[in-house]
């Protein structure tokens, strides 16, 4: 080929590809700006959505305030809100992104900062997360508070009561985030996230004390504003009445106060007025409570546990609505079994049919209420004790109506030596345990008992009704019954110990304790008593075998621990180590760790006779003078008897006596664990018995015990007829 030839085909190639390339990327040109133009106009909207997001968080979420960074030496790139000082609500957003992305990338580790808590983030119903900090530490440290929440239970009591058509409920937004913190009590509260130590500038979740604090400013300001009748729990307020129009102006003016004293309030957090409503969590109708239809789905579609922490979750699910369900305790018993630390996890027969029967039992449960007054109204207990428990449940008849209207089921397993009660201790027990839990409900209406194998009862002053139960014999059969109860009783070591021990009659001096000197014996013994808010419902009694002398220890529960550490710090740690202690046969006293216990301490246990009274006579005629006490101090019932105790201990050792000075007023004092009790020494008079000289010297001397010291050169003395002294040491005779 000629190279002109050459050139002009490379010409023409030329050409074509540049008309080639033109075609080309005109079309791709265009189509790119087209992907640019939508790029920018997406990544406007972006900006568009991320600045009313912020704006949203900005009114949801709470403000924290930065403080000095400690621990580590890391350069962290601080955003410009970081100089004002503070972090805007909207920076935490991507707080609660990575959360919601990978919890484990928080920063649960401690700085080195006086106060830090890690954190502990809670997810919201909603789905959404809260941003709360682990306080446990702090709430250890913490002093309790005399004002407390109201008891939810009470509640719902009090609302069951009003019958009301009409209801509206009101819920405070970000209420804890509504009440400025005190800035000196800000470091408490800090906690650290990438870094950065922050604090809170305003009343944090998950301290013990915020709820406290925050219903107790809600309720003043309420009572202030002279709002209305209403019911309210921290941040969750109702009303109700008989029309919705009376309802809408009750609610309007408690949310006109509320929001002038500066509280936020949603419109989406307004219910009502409405003739069905939730509150607490329970679904309010006509006055009587539900368990809503949502709650009853979820329960009834839960799969078997598989594990201890799913049997657990299931049953605190159910837990709530045990007052719904008749014979709760003894249904769920099987489901327990599973829980318990020293069992391994086994799911048989018996937890599955537990399972499916307490999910049927929550499909079917009925409502409870209303609380009804009046003379025609019959409140009707019927109480029953079966193998494995007690239950009991609280109907109200009213006129024209054969069944009646249930007001709650309760039941509950044994305890202790319980379950070894012969059936009718088992009855009455139920019955007095039902008389507690209905008293509650509706005070002190009459009660109508049908317990069975409950012939006659009476209960405190209530009246009861009975039914008569026709129990005549013949003669033969009485003759030989008489027989065969003569040969069980010649039998019986038990009843041969009694009789042995009645011929020796008990002297509370010279007696059996004529040997001892004052602290080395003691007969202890427990009492129950109505629960406390703090839980505590038994109390440790220790009295001092040779004066009467009382000590007490409240505690939650009677075991063999409690024992052990009512004694040590009531008796040894005042009185001194004991050679002998007389307690009845319970399980909280005749075990092997109070057997280790007193052998370690050289004291000898002895377990009084069974059924015998005079055993323990001392003891229990002490416990009788300790409830007359507390019951004088709270007003005829034992209503705050916790705080009563001291004082009707100290009443019981001056045999009631206010005027009469005793050993707990003695001089000089000193304070164990915050008690003032009086000083008592080892050595000199203490225990010994002394003879007091009589003024006049034809009267003969005075006999008794020493058993304190008092101030001065006198002495505290226990007389024959029980009464107290303080004697001058002049005046007294050893031997």
């Amino acid at each position: 080929m000629k190279r002109e030839d050459m050139e002009e085909t490379v010409l023409d190639m030329a050409k074509k590809l540049r008309a080639y390339a033109d075609a080309v990327h005109g079309p791709t040109h265009a189509r790119i700006t087209a992907v640019e133009t939508r790029l920018q106009k997406l990544e406007d909207k972006i900006d568009e959505n991320h600045k009313r997001l912020r704006e949203e968080i900005r009114e949801d979420l709470l403000q924290i305030s930065a403080v000095q960074i400690r621990g580590s030496g890391t350069q962290c790139r601080r955003s410009p809100a970081r100089e004002r000082g503070y972090t805007p609500r909207a920076e935490l957003w991507f707080f609660l992104l990575d959360c919601g992305e990978n919890m484990n990338r928080w920063d649960r580790k401690c700085t080195a900062a006086s106060h830090n808590g890690p954190f502990w983030p809670v997810r919201k119903s909603e789905g959404e997360w809260r941003l709360t900090v682990d306080y446990r530490a702090l709430n250890e440290m913490t002093p309790p508070l005399r004002a407390a929440v109201p008891d939810m239970l009470e509640l719902q009591y009090e609302l069951e009561s009003k019958a009301a058509k009409w209801y509206a409920t009101i819920h405070i937004a970000n209420a804890f985030f509504s009440i400025p913190l005190a800035a000196e009590c800000r470091p408490q509260f800090a906690f650290t996230w990438r870094g950065v130590q922050y604090t809170w500038n305003r009343l944090p979740q998950g301290w013990k004390h915020s709820p406290t604090i925050c219903h107790g400013l809600i309720q003043t300001t309420l009572e202030k504003g002279e709002a209305p009748e209403h019911l309210q729990y921290i941040d969750d307020i109702i009303v109700w009445g008989n029309t919705a129009a009376e309802v809408f102006e009750k609610g309007k003016k408690i949310i006109q106060i509320l929001l002038e004293a500066g509280f936020a309030i949603k419109k989406s957090k307004v219910k009502g007025p409405a003739p069905e409503i939730q509150f607490l969590g329970v679904k309010w109708q006509d006055g009587r409570r539900q368990i809503p239809t949502e709650v009853i789905n979820k329960i009834t579609a839960m799969s078997p546990p598989t594990n201890k922490k799913e049997t657990q979750a299931f049953l605190g699910a159910i837990g709530f609505w045990r007052m719904h369900i008749p014979e709760y305790s003894q249904i769920v018993s099987p489901l327990y079994l599973v829980t318990r630390k020293k069992n391994d996890f086994h799911w048989g027969p018996e937890q599955q049919q537990a399972f499916a029967q307490i999910k049927q039992e929550i499909a079917h449960a009925v409502a409870l209420g209303p609380v009804r007054t009046g003379p025609d109204v019959k409140n009707v207990l019927y109480s029953a004790a079966g193998n494995n428990g007690l239950s009991w449940s609280l109907w109200q008849k009213g006129p024209g109506e054969t069944r009646g209207r249930p007001l709650g089921f309760w039941s509950r397993s044994y305890r202790g030596s319980e379950a070894n009660y012969t059936p009718t201790e088992k009855e009455i027990l139920a019955a007095y345990e039902g008389v507690q839990a209905a008293s509650e409900v509706i005070s002190t209406e009459t009660q109508l008992l049908l317990a069975p194998r409950l012939p006659v009862l009476r209960v405190e002053r209530l009246p009861v009704k009975v039914r008569h139960v026709d129990a005549h014999i013949p003669k033969s059969r009485a003759n030989e019954e008489h027989r065969n109860n003569k040969q069980v009783i010649h039998d019986c070591e038990t009843c041969a110990a009694i009789k042995q021990a009645k011929r020796v009659k008990p002297l509370w001096y010279g007696g059996r304790w004529s040997k001892y000197k004052y602290g080395e014996a003691w007969q202890i013994d427990y009492i129950t008593l109505p629960q406390t808010r703090q839980g505590k419902r038994y109390v440790l009694t220790m009295v001092e075998a040779t004066t009467g002398w009382l000590e007490t220890y409240p505690v939650p529960h009677a075991t063999a621990r409690n024992t052990i550490l009512g004694l040590e710090k009531q008796v040894l740690w005042r009185h001194g180590t004991s050679e002998r202690t007389e307690s009845d046969n319970g399980t909280h006293f005749k075990n092997s760790l109070i057997h280790t216990w007193a052998r370690e301490h050289g004291i000898e246990w002895v377990y009084h006779i069974p059924y015998h009274a005079p055993a323990a006579g001392k003891v229990e005629t002490h416990n009788a003078l300790l409830k007359t006490q507390l019951k004088a101090l709270g007003g005829r019932s034992f209503k705050n008897w916790e705080q009563h105790l001291a004082k009707a201990t100290r009443l019981v050792n001056t045999r009631g006596s206010t005027n009469r000075a005793g050993p707990a007023q003695a001089e000089p004092l000193h304070t164990i664990d915050g008690d003032k009790v009086p000083v008592v020494h080892a050595r000199g008079l203490l225990g010994k018995t002394v003879w007091i000289k009589s003024a006049s010297s034809t009267d003969k001397p005075i006999c008794g015990v020493v058993f304190a010291q008092g101030p001065g050169c006198t002495w505290w003395i226990m007389q024959k007829d029980r009464t107290t002294r303080c004697v001058p040491q002049g005046d007294l005779i050893v031997g």
